[in-house]
């Protein structure tokens, strides 16, 4: 259990901070090196809301981005 945190400010690292162990048995620290596993779950739901959206006629699915704009 861990976390790796770098801070940047206008392209400069100003921090790169990182704290707990890479094992169960609290033998190995995280560090600036440790990779960690992400899973990402927040497209799904961008995706699940745009397609309730879709569904009570609110946007269309082939409009631009740029144009969306909820009806009512």
């Amino acid at each position: 259990m861990g976390v790796q945190v770098p801070v940047y400010l206008d392209g400069e690292l100003l921090t790169d901070s990182s704290a707990g162990h890479m094992d169960e048995s609290k033998r190995q620290l995280i560090d600036g090196s440790t990779l960690f596993t992400f899973f990402s779950v927040s497209r799904a739901i961008a995706a699940r809301a745009l397609h309730i959206q879709a569904e009570r006629v609110r946007i269309e699915y082939d409009q631009p981005a740029a144009r969306a704009r909820l009806r009512s």
